[in-house]
């Protein structure tokens, strides 16, 4: 059985904390990046299955990276799981952009992890193009 990578980008160290724990729990391998820099480090020769990202973070903002991955070919298998404080965020700052998922704050550790579960596995959920 392949061990799926997830990335968690959150600048909140406790949720990032929660939402990394609860996944490495049930068999992801997850890595924490608390900032924009510490995301393009890791992509930058990685590809996870899954991107998890905020869209607030303190060096650049996660509208970025998901511009990033949808550009470039290597992330084309990436599931990208948007999770946001703002109500109106499939409006505000990704309008365009290819995103699997969108969780609004606070999100459910479970919730999570039944979305990232789905992602990986190829199960139907409601994909968004913002």
């Amino acid at each position: 059985m392949v061990i799926e990578t997830v990335l968690v980008i959150e600048d909140d160290v406790e949720l990032n904390a929660l939402y990394a724990n609860n996944l490495r729990r049930v068999g992801y391998e997850v890595v924490s990046a608390y900032n924009a820099a510490e995301a393009f480090a890791f992509l930058n020769g990685n590809a996870p299955a899954v991107v998890v990202t905020d869209l607030g973070l303190p060096d650049g903002s996660g509208t970025q990276i998901i511009q990033w991955l949808n550009h470039n070919a290597q992330f084309a298998d990436t599931s990208v799981i948007v999770i946001s404080g703002h109500n109106d965020v499939k409006t505000q700052r990704i309008s365009g952009y290819h995103i699997d998922s969108i969780l609004l704050k606070p999100v459910l550790p479970r919730h999570l992890r039944i979305i990232v579960h789905q992602e990986v596995s190829g199960l139907p959920t409601r994909r968004v193009s913002a």
